[in-house]
């Protein structure tokens, strides 16, 4: 495992950060005289994410860094019903809830329907996050009234029972299922 040393330059001037593994050596003419005040100024050193990988060993200001792979775990739950300003999600074979605040949900809560598995992201045994599925069904509780299946194309706002407003096809009527992808909003087709 090879290690990374980063180190920003002391105002002696005697240490040089090493990129790519390869060392860089400041001028002479900066060690001689004065330094401008440019030079004395802490200098940062960025890395880009594929210089630093699982079990990398970094020096950062003097002090020593690991890079430790992260205890992250992906489940599967039910989102069963919200409880005041928490959702809550339940796994099916051991009965037991997981909470999420409205403000952890976000603007994702217009596509949660009761019912709906989600996957739920842990870090440590904490809730970090939450992943709907793609593709979501709906019913259209509330939109003007169908014109046929026209050719023209034309589109109109629709409700659908989460309360989520989406602009679909004219054809679309209340009491039609529809599907959304979650992750844009978008009308996909009836169901």
């Amino acid at each position: 495992m090879a290690s990374l040393r980063l180190r920003h330059l002391s105002p002696s001037g005697a240490t040089a950060p090493p990129s790519s593994f390869a060392q860089l050596r400041r001028p002479s003419s900066c060690l001689a005289g004065p330094r401008p005040l440019r030079s004395r100024l802490t200098r940062v050193y960025a890395l880009s994410s594929n210089d630093i990988r699982v079990g990398s060993n970094l020096e950062v200001d003097g002090a020593p860094w690991k890079i430790p792979e992260a205890s992250i775990s992906k489940e599967t739950k039910q989102f069963t019903y919200k409880d005041g300003a928490q959702f809550v999600f339940m796994d099916l074979t051991t009965f037991e809830e997981s909470r999420l605040n409205e403000s952890d949900v976000g603007d994702r809560q217009k596509w949660l329907k009761e019912g709906m598995d989600c996957n739920l992201l842990y870090w440590n045994g904490r809730i970090i996050d939450f992943d709907l599925p793609i593709t979501v069904r709906l019913t259209v509780t509330d939109t003007d009234p169908g014109q046929g299946d026209s050719a023209q194309g034309g589109t109109k706002p629709a409700t659908v029972e989460t309360g989520a407003v989406v602009t679909v096809p004219s054809f679309v009527n209340v009491g039609d299922d529809i599907l959304i992808d979650s992750r844009t909003g978008q009308y996909m087709n009836r169901a």
